[in-house]
């Protein structure tokens, strides 16, 4: 069988679609529970408001929707620094992966120095 992972886009904690233009009355939260439900294999949450602003990442909700659900949650959006890798790996909840695109294009930390600090 075929694994798939989802991603959920949201803006204020409701989920976005159609390139990000639309929002819509469903919660991530809400979403989240109906992908665990039908049998997805990990959920990678966009916090779109902090996607490439290297403002930091919505770490109280990521960790809200990783309570939540069973399945591993992927943390993006907003990604600044290596203490917000840190903060995500100390999370009170368990936040499986993030994906951190801006801060290593703009060289504020390597691909290499974020493996190290995530794997110590």
């Amino acid at each position: 069988p075929k694994q798939i992972a989802v991603g959920i886009d949201a803006k204020n904690g409701f989920v976005a679609t159609d390139g990000w233009s639309n929002t819509t009355t469903i919660t991530s939260l809400d979403l989240a529970r109906r992908l665990e439900d039908v049998g997805v294999c990990s959920i990678i949450y966009t916090d779109i408001e902090r996607d490439g602003t290297l403002t930091g990442p919505n770490i109280s909700h990521t960790e809200v929707l990783a309570r939540a659900v069973d399945v591993p949650i992927i943390a993006s959006g907003g990604i600044s620094s290596l203490k917000d890798l840190k903060n995500l790996k100390n999370a009170n909840a368990k936040i499986d992966g993030v994906i951190s695109g801006k801060a290593i294009y703009e060289e504020i930390f390597s691909i290499s120095e974020a493996i190290n600090l995530l794997r110590s």
